[in-house]
C-alpha cells in the first residue's frame, strides 16, 4: 500500500504546482519525464491541483501570478486603469512554437492560420532554432503582444490569472469532450 507517510494513505487533495502531465506518466520507464502517481490506483479518488487545466474530472487549476505582484490596492487600480486604456488591435494573439513530433498538436494549424490573418491575429513566435531567437524568454515581449490583444489562443508558461489581469478573453484549448469540464470556483 502506498501511504507516502500520511496517516490512512495518500490526501484526498493534493497541491501539485506543476502541471498535470508531470504527474501521468504512461509508461514504466523510470527515465521518461515525470511520475505515475496520478495513475496509481490509491490516487483514483484523489483531487490534483495544478497550475493548468486537464481533460481530468479529478484535476482543478489554480493559475498563479508570476511577474505582477501588487503590494497596495492602489497598485492594482493603476494596472487595471493602464489595460482598460490600452489599445488593442489585434483580434487574436498566439504565443508559442509548433510540436510537429507530437501527432495530436494543433499549434501548427492554428501558426498557419495566424501567419495567414493579415493584422486579425499576432503571433509571438516562441521558436529558438539554431539561428533563432526565442523572444517568448523574455517575459515583456509576451506580455506586451497579450496587451495589444482581445483573445489569447494560447498563454505560453503564462498562467490564466495573469492574462486577466492584463484584460485578455483566454481561450483555454483543451482536449476532449466539449462540455465535459466541470466548474471549479475558489
Amino acid at each position: 500500500e502506498l501511504n507516502c507517510g500520511f496517516p490512512g494513505g495518500l490526501p484526498s487533495k493534493l497541491l501539485g504546482g506543476r502541471v498535470s502531465w508531470d504527474f501521468r506518466r504512461q509508461t514504466e520507464e523510470q527515465s521518461e519525464w515525470g511520475s505515475k502517481l496520478m495513475s496509481l490506483p490509491e490516487s483514483k479518488n484523489m483531487t490534483l491541483l495544478t497550475i493548468e487545466a486537464s481533460s481530468y474530472d479529478n484535476d482543478f487549476a489554480i493559475p498563479y501570478p508570476k511577474y505582477f505582484h501588487p503590494a497596495k490596492d492602489s497598485q492594482v487600480f493603476d494596472w487595471q486603469r493602464r489595460m482598460r486604456a490600452s489599445k488593442r488591435p489585434y483580434l487574436f494573439s498566439f504565443a508559442g512554437a509548433p510540436r510537429p513530433h507530437l501527432d495530436d498538436s494543433i499549434r501548427g494549424e492554428i501558426i498557419a492560420q495566424c501567419r495567414s490573418s493579415g493584422k486579425l491575429c499576432k503571433l509571438l513566435s516562441c521558436y529558438a532554432g539554431p539561428s533563432s531567437t526565442n523572444f517568448c524568454e523574455e517575459p515583456l515581449n509576451v506580455m506586451k503582444v497579450f496587451e495589444r490583444s482581445v483573445f489569447c489562443l494560447q498563454p505560453t508558461r503564462i498562467s490564466g490569472l495573469k492574462l486577466i489581469w492584463i484584460g485578455l478573453r483566454v481561450l483555454e484549448l483543451v482536449s476532449g469532450k466539449f462540455g465535459t469540464r466541470k466548474p471549479f470556483v475558489l
